[in-house]
């Protein structure tokens, strides 16, 4: 047998050049992030279809309170975004936003939450809901690219 590949002390530089890049890099941002409570059993919407209510196969979600944290977002490529329902292809499914966050093991479900300028005088608020996650590199333990889809209304959520 061989020796394995130590890959721990390569990550561990490579985890802390990522954090400092986060905190240093001018397209880096603030954000708050709410970590998805998943120890909290969901709740399943009532029966009654009510405006305003949950569907019946929806859940709502507990989340922690919000953590700041320093994001970017990273371009991702993909030159053909399409679907297919069997017949035809339509290229108007949403592309997810792909972020890098200097809070590591953000499990799927989570918010991470920014302020933006909309124009020289109004601000929005963005959400973006956690649907994925990819490793960077080839073990565990640098980061993950979070991949998220916008959320609308998290604020009336919480």
């Amino acid at each position: 047998m061989t020796t394995p590949r130590d890959y721990r002390s390569t990550h561990s530089a490579l985890s802390t050049n990522l954090q400092t890049m986060l905190a240093n890099h001018p397209d880096a941002f603030e954000a708050l992030y709410y970590k998805a409570d998943r120890s909290t059993p969901e709740t399943v919407a009532p029966g009654v279809d009510v405006v305003g209510a949950l569907d019946t196969s929806e859940r709502s979600l507990q989340y922690d309170d919000p953590v700041p944290c320093k994001v970017m977002i990273v371009p991702e490529f993909n030159p053909f975004p399409m679907s297919s329902d069997g017949d035809r292809v339509s290229g108007v499914e949403p592309a997810p936003v792909v972020l890098l966050v200097s809070v590591e093991n953000v499990p799927e479900q989570s918010v991470i939450q920014w302020s933006e300028y909309v124009d020289d005088t109004n601000i929005r608020e963005v959400a973006m809901y956690v649907v994925d996650s990819g490793q960077v590199g080839v073990a565990p333990g640098v980061c993950a690219k979070l991949y998220c889809l916008p959320m609308q209304a998290f604020t009336d959520l919480m």
